[in-house]
């Protein structure tokens, strides 16, 4: 960079863009085209062996960063990076999860910042690229002798007071010492009014938190909150970045209630089609030619087809929002596995395909709502008989893993490809091999039953060998009675 004034002349970013997604890869290209302040020189490659030799050999100014690469996982190059010469590279982690607990482990690891991939536009991208350069570049040499950090105070004063997120510098007893214009107008407030005063909220170094502002007139605005350790002045004090997340949350809630509405207005007329549908084949309106009773058994198959697709959506916005309910219980684990087997049985025989339960654990507990716990097994047995060859049996298991009870299901289908491995569990993903059919489905039920594992206080998790089958797996804690 030859310049840290972004209100002077054009600055020359050299950007490299780690991404095995080519079309989000090119999405990024082009919100960062569009940038009219700062000129980008943009480099791409999709996997992390050809990114450690991009580093080694330009002179690069940041880094976006897929977390989840053929190769590997991120977090691993952002260990590499600051463990070696080049750890003065800012990096912004790229993820599909909105997932505090990454974002919280990827700033850890010396992430700048990470975005969610969903909410990224040209305005958000470019802010994050600043920020991170901005900061890094703070990072750096507040670390310096005083001279360096009476510079680097200067410095931050003057990119902040341009900055639209607010930055405010709180001491270790919560004092405000420093506060940017866009923290004024984020707490409806003059800048030097904070000063000496105590800070609004409790801060903890490297923590991410959303808070809610109470503005004039009853208004209140939600902020993302970071912070961060620096010295100020030569004393320890933290740095914190405010930023307005109103408007994503209010898109966030208004996409939960237009999924909801859709899926509730959809599930009746198709329950009533599917229905009417299922008397006309079984001859309740009188005979059917042979020509007509085929195109009526597609209607039927695609609208139940249409309809698990709807009760999938509105799983996954009542998870989501938090309105699904749990009633955890303690149950005999046995019952409802054979309940599951027994459920989904006509499915597996459409492929010619057997459910085989192999109980080794007979009258084990287990915490769980059933209801949900059959949804998990029945997303785990209907990929499995999708998956599977003709006339192949599906194993299911129950067996001590630890301390914990692990189901399994096992097919001996063509197995994962490496490429799906890492965003399996992720919303809309399926595996397709190349010259094999394709299966049908929503590509949302291991996320669902992923995310019902995880609110039973369970993990899941799978085990694959291309052309020999996959295994998946989840492990809930046994329930033991208390005296």
């Amino acid at each position: 960079m030859q310049s840290e004034d972004y209100s002077s002349e054009l600055n020359t970013i050299k950007i490299l863009i780690v991404e095995d997604d080519d079309a989000y890869a090119l999405l990024l290209d082009r919100m960062l085209k569009r940038e009219k302040h700062d000129r980008y020189i943009i480099e791409r490659v999709n996997d992390l062996q050809s990114a450690a030799g991009c580093i080694a050999r330009s002179d690069i100014d940041i880094i976006l960063l897929d977390l989840y690469l053929p190769d590997g996982n991120g977090i691993d190059m952002l260990d590499a990076i600051r463990a070696s010469v080049f750890n003065n590279i800012p990096v912004v982690v790229l993820t599909s999860l909105d997932d505090d607990n990454i974002g919280i482990e990827v700033l850890k690891k010396g992430a700048q910042d990470y975005l969610v991939k969903s909410y990224v536009n040209d305005e958000l991208l470019v802010r994050s690229i600043r920020h991170a350069i901005e900061r890094n570049v703070l990072l750096t040499r507040l670390r310096r002798n005083t001279r360096a950090l009476e510079e680097s105070e200067k410095r931050l004063r003057r990119i902040t007071e341009h900055n639209i997120d607010a930055i405010v510098v709180v001491n270790h007893n919560g004092i405000v010492s420093f506060a940017n214009p866009a923290a004024g107008d984020m707490f409806e407030r003059k800048s030097e009014d904070f000063i000496g005063k105590e800070f609004d909220f409790p801060v903890k170094p490297g923590a991410e938190i959303e808070v809610e502002i109470a503005r004039k007139l009853g208004q209140i605005i939600i902020a993302e909150m970071r912070s961060a350790k620096i010295e100020w002045h030569g004393q320890d004090a933290n740095l914190v970045s405010l930023r307005d997340i109103t408007e994503r949350r209010q898109v966030e809630k208004l996409k939960e209630e237009v999924i909801s509405i859709v899926s509730h207005e959809l599930r009746s007329p198709l329950t009533a089609i599917i229905n009417s549908l299922s008397l006309v084949a079984d001859g309740e309106a009188g005979e059917i030619p042979e020509q007509a009773q085929k195109l009526i058994k597609i209607a039927y198959r695609s609208s139940e087809r249409m309809l698990r697709l709807t009760n999938d959506m509105l799983d996954v916005s009542k998870i989501e929002s938090g309105h699904m309910e749990f009633d955890l219980q303690p149950y005999d684990l046995t019952p409802l596995i054979e309940q599951s087997i027994e459920a989904n049985r006509a499915y597996a025989e459409q492929f010619a395909v057997e459910f085989a339960f192999d109980d080794n654990l007979s009258g084990v507990k287990v915490n769980v709502d059933s209801d949900k716990l059959i949804q998990v097994m029945t997303n785990l047995l209907t990929n499995a008989a999708k998956f599977s060859p003709s006339e192949e049996k599906v194993k299911v298991s129950v067996s001590h893993h630890g301390e914990l009870i692990r189901i399994a299901v096992k097919d001996k289908g063509p197995g994962i490809p490496e490429e799906f491995r890492s965003r399996i569990f992720e919303k809309f993903t399926q595996a397709q091999l190349p010259g094999s059919r394709r299966k049908a489905g929503s590509g949302l039920g291991l996320n669902i039953a992923k995310m019902i594992v995880e609110r039973m206080n369970g993990t899941i998790n799978f085990e694959t060998k291309i052309n020999e089958g996959t295994t998946f797996f989840f492990d809930l804690p046994e329930y033991h009675e208390t005296n």
